[in-house]
């Protein structure tokens, strides 16, 4: 599962956190509305259990970004904002 990231809106950090059932390859990806790539914060192995990663967004614009949590076997999506 993939939690809401926290603070929501955020300015210029926030936390996202997820729960893995099984221990495996991840990768969690932040975008833009345009589709582009503005950060990759895991991609790799990871246990089972809880995580959680920092995102550090100084620089980038304000406005809505999509952040995605990959795995094996899903692909889970959320919504975060950047306020400036």
């Amino acid at each position: 599962s993939l939690g809401q990231n926290y603070p929501n809106p955020f300015n210029p950090g926030t936390s996202i956190s997820w729960m893995q059932p099984v221990s495996g390859q991840v990768r969690l990806s932040v975008y833009n509305l345009l589709g582009q790539n503005m950060a990759t914060l895991v991609d790799g192995l990871r246990p089972a259990g809880e995580h959680e990663v920092r995102l550090d967004a100084s620089g980038w614009p304000g406005g809505m970004y999509v952040y995605v949590l990959e795995t094996g076997t899903h692909t889970l999506t959320r919504h975060m904002v950047l306020l400036k």
